[in-house]
């Protein structure tokens, strides 16, 4: 699979970093106290014959090297012991890493699960309600599958634009970019577009693939009693900030008091659909705060300082997906690139 040019240029950079030695370097320059990493996940399967949404997909073999690699060098720390160090103002040990895995499918319990308890990692699945024991497919993978599975050659949609479709290279650009103008709609514009697509495309979703592909609550269950933690990520996975308020406030809602229900456990934390700045606000975050949850998650990237200034309902998070190889895994965890990030901002801003 064709790999985004900007992620290729910061993998060249990682691999020349590492081989300097500027890597493990950095993890020392980086490695203050009062600091937390949250990395986020989505899927970890095998990716051959996969004819859903692939970039969100780490195959267990590299997930399995990434969890040895935290396990020997960070501390891995549930949302539970970082909110008591806060609440105890207690300084949090340097390295500390939370690892958090959205959206509920199935191949968490299958390979996810068994690596973390391997390497005694913690973390925080966030869960979809309604998709739980469900056959239905989230939209963007039925965008991937409609697009991979299309007999057409070429497509032409008002919303989306025209797409050429001769290749895997250029059906999986056209995925990309189809996917980043549906994240820019109203939830019910979008599954208006992607139903409409699928049915142009003349594709039929096959009930093999839907079949076992999320999370059933037995499986939650047993992943809770033994030491998994469970947040709420909404019921349908709507924007918040593109429906209704009312039907955000029932989202965030139901969707606690669901998995509180299924796990007999208390549900503090939340992943905000989306999770780009523009899909949340001040009334999303007041909801949060009035419904329970003590902390909220988004998609924003970065490593987060544990200061007077924290908003513990912004929280940012490091998105590892499968264009991430282990080079660029390990230069991500020092917090080096999120300060040449800020350096480029800053330039940006004064240009």
């Amino acid at each position: 699979m064709k790999k985004p040019f900007k992620i290729g240029i910061l993998q060249i950079i990682a691999k020349v970093s590492y081989y300097l030695g500027l890597t493990h370097l950095s993890r020392f320059c980086f490695s203050r106290k009062n600091k937390i990493i949250i990395l986020m996940y989505h899927r970890i399967s095998d990716i051959n014959n996969c004819d859903l949404d692939l970039d969100i997909v780490v195959t267990p073999k590299e997930f399995e090297r990434q969890m040895e690699y935290i396990s020997k060098n960070y501390n891995p720390i549930s949302f539970n012991e970082l909110m008591e160090c806060l609440e105890n103002k207690k300084n949090l040990l340097g390295n500390s890493v939370i690892v958090t895995i959205d959206d509920g499918y199935k191949d968490c319990y299958m390979n996810a699960y068994p690596i973390l308890q391997r390497y005694k990692v913690p973390a925080t699945l966030f869960l979809a309600t309604n998709y739980i024991d469900s056959q239905e497919l989230y939209w963007w993978d039925k965008v991937a599958y409609a697009i991979n599975k299309t007999n057409l050659s070429s497509f032409s949609v008002p919303e989306l634009g025209t797409y050429t479709l001769r290749s895997r290279i250029q059906r999986a650009e056209a995925i990309r970019n189809i996917l980043k103008k549906l994240k820019k709609m109203k939830d019910g514009d979008k599954n208006k577009i992607v139903n409409e697509l699928v049915q142009m495309l003349k594709v039929e979703i096959d009930n093999e693939v839907t079949k076992e592909l999320f999370l059933t609550w037995e499986e939650i269950k047993e992943m809770s009693e033994n030491g998994m933690d469970f947040g709420a990520h909404t019921c349908s996975h709507a924007i918040l900030t593109r429906v209704p308020f009312e039907q955000a406030k029932n989202e965030i809602i139901k969707s606690k008091s669901v998995i509180e229900g299924q796990i007999n456990k208390k549900v503090d934390f939340f992943a905000y659909p989306g999770g780009t700045i523009n899909d949340f606000d001040e009334r999303i975050k007041e909801t949060l705060k009035n419904d329970g949850f003590k902390a909220a998650v988004t998609t924003i990237h970065g490593i987060n300082k544990l200061n007077s200034e924290i908003d513990l309902y912004s929280l940012k998070r490091i998105d590892i997906n499968a264009n991430i190889g282990m080079y660029l895994f390990k230069l991500e965890l020092t917090g080096m690139l999120d300060s040449l990030y800020w350096i480029r901002n800053k330039l940006k801003r004064k240009g």
